[in-house]
């Protein structure tokens, strides 16, 4: 049994690796960069000198979110070139994903159906050109994995703590969060009615959202002030 274990988690980490190999070959010349990108990277370097959000106009950032900025800040500051934190957070980003969904296969379906599953993401096409640009899909996309994660399996007595940071991780990295956080909200109850009643589980989910919803407020108000 414990070398079954072992040889599973050894697939796993074998298909994660993979995943970060080839962002790695896809980026070999460098993160491609776009219009977005330019702001992201703007509103980073204004971040790591603690002057806020801005753009590259140096206005106040509101189109774009400030988490993916916020990761570049930190390459910034430990004084990493541009280029090489843009790949680090597409790397790190692709393989959380990719061991994410690894580990959902594996619980909800079968080994083989994981591995498969998992190699598909490190390969598929869209995947590829979204890990070889300086965009906040790659880390919006992990952390959407791991809240899925989270939702289903996570059950210690900070699982109401991780989820709402998560909730306003996926806001913070792109606006579109609360359109994917909705769902989560309802299998995180769904999972949690297992074990608790279904008053707790509603109080606790809803309560979990509406704590996590107040960042997300005070940046819209923000946006709409500026």
């Amino acid at each position: 049994m414990i070398e079954r274990v072992r040889r599973i988690e050894r697939i796993g980490a074998g298909v994660t690796l993979l995943s970060g190999l080839v962002v790695i070959i896809a980026n070999w010349s460098g993160v491609s960069w776009s219009w977005d990108s330019t702001d992201y990277v703007a509103a980073g370097r204004s971040m790591a000198k603690f002057k806020g959000s801005l753009d590259v106009s140096g206005a106040p950032m509101t189109v774009r979110p400030p988490g993916y900025p916020a990761l570049i800040a930190v390459g910034e500051i430990v004084g990493a070139p541009t280029n090489a934190t843009l790949l680090v957070i597409n790397v790190v980003s692709m393989m959380i994903a990719t061991a994410c969904l690894y580990f959902v296969l594996k619980k909800c379906a079968s080994m083989p159906t994981a591995v498969i599953g998992s190699v598909f993401l490190a390969l598929t096409p869209t995947m590829v050109w979204q890990t070889s640009m300086a965009w906040s899909e790659p880390p919006y996309v992990a952390a959407l994995m791991v809240t899925l994660v989270v939702a289903l399996w996570f059950g210690c007595p900070g699982r109401f703590v991780v989820l709402g940071v998560l909730y306003a991780a996926l806001f913070f990295l792109r606006f579109v969060g609360p359109v994917f956080i909705a769902p989560l909200v309802v299998v995180a109850m769904l999972v949690d009615a297992r074990s608790r009643s279904w008053l707790k589980s509603i109080v606790g989910n809803l309560g979990t959202l509406v704590v996590a919803s107040v960042p997300m407020v005070f940046w819209l108000l923000r946006n709409r002030r500026i």
